[in-house]
């Protein structure tokens, strides 16, 4: 019996949305099923919230970090001072515009077959998935369900049920009619490390507690130093390879007092007005009955063309961003309904913070690059300095890393500052078609962006390898020669 759609997708998740809507658009037959009364977690207004943070302070329009919000509010000069609560409602507004692009109308008017209800794999009446009453049957299926924290990490809190806590999706759906003056954030994780920020930016003492050596593993050595010394600068107090130990708080009105450990100090002790537990998000994956179709919720794993154990069913992890997952989203959708398949090897790694100023890691670190190819490995850090832009901004922070091979050709790149974002698609092109830095010579950039770092570390490459060996002799004896016959 013949499949009735090309592609079935079990969503909950923005980026769902997404693949549903880019399957459509390549002529597909697509039907996406989603959970009653779903939360996109991934359209909270956090990166609109930090951008009205950061308008405001930067122009120091207000002299108390409370009244943050006062102007992008109001056009009175002479308004009250707003409350969180205030400003994410604007916040909201903004994601709100830019989010129509996923309306479950607009999803329906692209040919979307949109199914409200949990859907279920089953092998009974047909191997395929039950939804709302319905056997949905299709060539592939994509899993992309909604996530949660991790309860993992949950249930190694001790007494974690006796507090009242926060979590960073809790806090910005359900804010505080007043911000706490004191706050701890345990975990660390990339959403956690954004909301540290926009909160000290708001005036609040804010302190991050990572049980890891470094923020970010993943990211370049240098980048974790950077990154920990900007967040420092903005008044998070920064507690790395720390662990919590115990917490208590006597009545719920009481201060919170939490014991920190470190391998190399003794236990400290801290007090709190509001405490943050920023766990790893998981997917939702129980209520999918993976068991149905051979496949072990607790331990799913892709491939490098995002396959999963059952070579017809695809998986996408969750985050808490969806913009990061698009990429991976088009390749799975690809693979999913054509022969001709790409691998993730095709794709650079994109990793991104969307703190202040952003950073942004594309391609391998300097550690990974040496792992694979030893001492066939080159670095160029280039300063933000001797950008003009920094200048006129009157900001001075930030730092681009390139990996290269000995060659050119470019592995990965690091930049910490401002137009971090929009430097990532000309290296992005560079590194997924084995480019060589050379190009970046030849790339035609305003004077005025900041993007210019990267022809800066370009030359800084060229000047290298015209410095010494072969290459600056022929150069010394071409222009001796020429200038000998120039008459």
């Amino acid at each position: 019996m013949a499949v009735d759609y090309d592609i079935v997708i079990l969503g909950g998740s923005a980026i769902a949305r997404y693949a549903a809507w880019q399957a459509a658009r390549l002529q597909a037959r697509v039907a996406l099923v989603e959970p009653e009364d779903v939360t996109l977690l991934e359209s909270h207004p956090l990166y609109a919230m930090r951008q009205a943070v950061w308008m405001q302070w930067a122009a120091q329009q207000s002299p108390n970090p409370q009244q943050l919000f006062q102007q992008l509010l109001s056009d009175s000069p002479t308004a009250e001072p707003c409350d969180i609560a205030q400003g994410l409602e604007w916040a909201t507004n903004v994601v709100d515009v830019y989010a129509e692009w996923r309306s479950p109308a607009r999803l329906t008017a692209a040919g979307v077959d949109l199914i409200i209800g949990q859907g279920e794999f089953c092998r009974r009446p047909a191997w395929g998935v039950m939804a709302h009453g319905r056997l949905l049957r299709a060539r592939a299926y994509l899993l992309a369900p909604p996530s949660t924290m991790s309860t993992r990490v949950m249930r190694t809190l001790d007494n974690l049920d006796t507090v009242d806590f926060w979590t960073p999706d809790s806090f910005w759906m359900y804010p505080p009619t007043q911000l706490p003056q004191r706050m701890v954030m345990v975990g660390g994780t990339v959403r956690g490390i954004e909301m540290a920020q926009t909160l000290a930016r708001l005036g609040v003492e804010i302190t991050l507690v990572c049980d890891r050596p470094t923020l970010m593993p993943e990211l370049d050595t240098d980048l974790n130093a950077g990154l920990q010394t900007l967040l420092e600068a903005t008044g998070v107090s920064v507690w790395t390879n720390t662990h919590l130990k115990s917490l208590s708080a006597p009545k719920p009105t009481d201060p919170i007092h939490l014991t920190l450990a470190h391998p190399s100090l003794p236990p400290q002790s801290l007090s709190t007005d509001g405490l943050v537990i920023d766990a790893p998000l998981e997917p939702l994956l129980t209520p999918l009955n993976l068991e149905a179709v051979d496949l072990d919720p607790n331990a799913l794993t892709v491939n490098d063309r995002l396959q999963t154990a059952n070579p017809r069913i695809y998986a996408l992890a969750p985050t808490p961003n969806a913009g990061d997952l698009t990429v991976y989203a088009d390749l799975a959708i690809h693979n999913a309904l054509f022969p001709w398949t790409r691998s993730l090897r095709s794709v650079a790694p994109l990793r991104v913070l969307y703190c202040d100023p952003p950073l942004v890691a594309l391609g391998l670190t300097e550690a990974e690059a040496q792992q694979r190819y030893g001492n066939d490995v080159v670095t160029l850090v280039q300063p933000f300095t001797s950008l003009p832009a920094a200048h006129i901004r009157s900001d001075l922070t930030g730092v681009c890393k390139l990996v290269l091979r000995r060659n050119g050709r470019l592995l990965g790149a690091h930049v910490l500052g401002d137009g971090s974002l929009e430097m990532a698609s000309a290296i992005a092109l560079l590194i997924q078609n084995h480019g060589s830095i050379q190009h970046l010579l030849t790339l035609p950039l305003p004077d005025l962006s900041f993007a210019t770092v990267l022809k800066q570390a370009a030359y800084m490459w060229q000047h290298q390898q015209n410095a010494h060996g072969l290459r600056r002799d022929l150069l010394e004896g071409w222009f001796e020669w020429v200038r000998s016959w120039t008459r």
